[in-house]
């Protein structure tokens, strides 16, 4: 699949797939893709109760039901601290992101069996000048593979990283005894929520690959680098993937969407 907006200085292909994986009964992610917005959206829901597939679907929904009241805004209120330096697009996205904590954080104050759901997400913003938007909430990750090379562009919001950046000397073997799958920020976890956002310029032949821990938890980094390579066929790539997190054992519902940005098109004046 491609796309070239109408007001976008880029072209993008892409990809994507979920899949239940091996051992679960429900599939908790979802993604989403508006090529007319430039979004390309990935959540992995958490809670009994079929309650992570309703937060992740809500989550999801909400980011874009922002980005679509918000077209013709340039917006969007104050930038909190430490986020001043944010141009418009991103704090576009921020904002959109903290509004999708707030519903799925009001879902779960309201709907008894729907208490404590949560959801990670991440989040690509192809803007129309043609950089590229980074967010993302929780585990859920977004590679970059550029130039022969990849890049993990997000920081997972996990107690594991949280001990790092507190003891960053810590012994390996104290590390390993660490839980990995803690996350310590979610969307409706609490009443707010604090986004990390990243802008990066694109170039031509760049993919991002946004997954789930269903992905990054089973399958090395090398192995999806050697996998995406190129990314010639972005659907392709999405099934190798899903199907390499499978076969190492398929213990998680496994998401990704996997995008590649062409040259640039010439915008209409």
């Amino acid at each position: 699949m491609s796309h070239s907006g109408g007001n976008s200085s880029v072209r993008t292909v892409f990809g994507e797939l979920t899949d239940v994986g091996q051992k679960r009964r429900h599939n908790e992610d979802h993604i989403l893709v508006r090529e007319d917005l430039g979004l390309f959206v990935l959540a992995d829901g958490m809670g009994g109760h079929k309650a992570g597939d309703v937060a992740s679907n809500l989550a999801v929904s909400a980011l874009v039901r922002f980005f679509e009241t918000t077209v013709c805004q340039v917006y969007f209120g104050i930038p909190p601290e430490g986020f001043e330096h944010l141009e418009d697009d991103a704090l576009r996205l921020y904002f959109g992101l903290v509004k999708a904590n707030e519903e799925v954080h009001r879902a779960s104050a309201v709907v008894g069996n729907h208490h404590g759901m949560g959801s990670t997400i991440v989040v690509v913003y192809v803007a129309p000048d043609g950089n590229v938007h980074i967010g993302h909430v929780g585990d859920s990750r977004c590679y970059r593979v550029a130039a022969g090379q990849m890049e993990l562009l997000t920081e997972d919001h996990s107690f594991v990283n949280d001990v790092l950046k507190a003891k960053p000397d810590l012994p390996p073997e104290q590390l390993a005894n660490l839980p990995a799958n803690i996350i310590t920020r979610a969307l409706g976890m609490r009443e707010d929520v604090e986004p990390s956002i990243r802008t990066e310029a694109a170039s031509h032949g760049d993919v991002f690959v946004l997954c789930s821990d269903g992905l990054s938890g089973q399958v090395s980094g090398d192995e999806i680098h050697r996998i995406v390579g190129t990314a010639e066929d972005p659907q392709g790539v999405c099934r190798e993937l899903v199907d390499a997190s499978n076969t190492a054992g398929g213990r998680d519902n496994v998401s990704v969407i996997v995008l590649r940005i062409d040259k640039a098109v010439s915008v209409a004046s």
